[in-house]
């Protein structure tokens, strides 16, 4: 019931206060399901993100990028701002592999 919670099928991606939370539930001391929301990544990571892409790509449009973090991530992407700080991190790594 709680893999549906997770959309990662991990509970290594949860902050402390939501581990208890969940631990709270699966002990049956609350009745509710948490809701769990993936953390945005920060300003910095987009940044980041978006100067080694000029510094590095051929085509340095916005879709090119975009196009480069669907690959990554295996998912759309509607902007930078809206990707998961697990996934801006394994795009800054395949940025710095890039040549």
């Amino acid at each position: 019931m709680y893999h549906k919670l997770l959309t990662d099928h991990s509970s290594k991606a949860l902050h402390v206060t939501e581990l208890i939370q969940l631990v709270s539930y699966l002990n049956m001391q609350t009745d509710t399901l948490p809701v769990f929301q993936h953390k945005c990544c920060t300003p910095s990571q987009a940044w980041k993100i978006t100067t080694m892409w000029e510094q590095k790509a051929r085509d340095k449009s916005e879709h090119a990028l975009l196009s480069f973090c669907k690959r990554i991530t295996k998912r759309e992407c509607e902007s930078i701002a809206s990707l998961r700080v697990d996934e801006a991190k394994n795009i800054l790594i395949a940025l710095q592999k890039l040549q």
